[in-house]
């Protein structure tokens, strides 16, 4: 990120514009620089995948043999996608594989809470409600995906099939209706807390980026106003004594002048009139 912003930066100097950042190339270094930051909770988000599906798999809870092994092939695919981006988040290809696996863990949860609920013999009503609130949670708060249009989608995504799914599945005994709005209730709780969560940390990743802009724009104004020091350091002293009462075109012409083979007798005079002056 940084590498970015003195580049832009340099560019803008270049091109005269000072060391302000344009509003969009900003914007568009900070969502790549929140993006990269939330990379580091999506490993909160794979390790709770692995320790659901490992207690899914060892604590005994009517499940039949073919979830068991459905929670096994999920199990090792989640493993398996740690592993990639432990050895190639950071190769050639991390843009490729940072674009596709919080979409892939995503939809691996969704499809083992809904085969869960599908392959168990006798579904009630608040089964896998707690895998399913912490999977509302942490959609907003680990993945690291833009909130805006894809977190939002995911995050209704996982109410809305965990909630059809119970409905489809569940049987409708005492007080069914009941146990679902308290299941809304719940998911919607962790929804507003993910949320919350997500824009407390928005907030101060912005202005920790903020920050670093705003030294990085500083850094670059010295260096500049340092080159300019050097420059004029390293002119003769007649130069610089005329560069400091007269402007640098004049005092170039004069010095051609002066410096010229012309016989006449005397040089030319160097005025200009200035009117009003107070």
């Amino acid at each position: 990120m940084d590498g970015t912003i003195a580049t832009t930066v340099g560019i803008n100097q270049a091109t005269g514009g000072g060391v302000l950042l344009p509003d969009a190339v900003l914007d568009k270094l900070y969502q790549s620089y929140a993006l990269k930051q939330k990379r580091v909770a999506f490993t909160c988000y794979l390790i709770a995948s692995i320790l659901f599906d490992i207690w899914a798999i060892a604590v005994p809870q009517g499940q039949s043999v073919e979830s068991i092994v459905v929670t096994s092939v999920f199990l090792t695919i989640n493993i398996v996608l740690a592993i990639v981006l432990r050895f190639c988040g950071r190769g050639r290809f991390r843009g490729v594989i940072w674009e596709i696996a919080p979409h892939l863990a995503w939809l691996l949860a969704i499809k083992q809470l809904f085969l869960q609920l599908f392959l168990k013999g006798s579904v009630t009503p608040r089964d896998s409600l707690g895998w399913a609130v912490l999977l509302n949670f942490l959609v907003y708060v680990t993945l690291p995906v833009l909130l805006k249009y894809t977190g939002i989608l995911l995050g209704l995504g996982s109410f809305a099939t965990y909630v059809n799914a119970i409905i489809g599945l569940a049987k409708k005994e005492n007080y069914f209706w009941e146990q679902q709005v308290a299941n809304v209730l719940l998911l919607i709780a962790a929804t507003l807390i993910g949320l919350l969560c997500y824009f407390l940390a928005e907030a101060k990743q912005r202005r920790a980026f903020l920050e670093a802009k705003q030294g990085l724009e500083v850094k670059m104004l010295i260096e500049e106003q340092s080159a300019e020091q050097v420059s004029s350091v390293s002119r003769p002293f007649p130069e610089r004594l005329l560069l400091s009462v007269l402007p640098e075109h004049v005092a170039v012409k004069m010095r051609q002048d002066l410096g010229s083979t012309n016989s006449e007798q005397f040089k030319k005079i160097y005025m200009s009139r200035h009117e009003n002056v107070r």
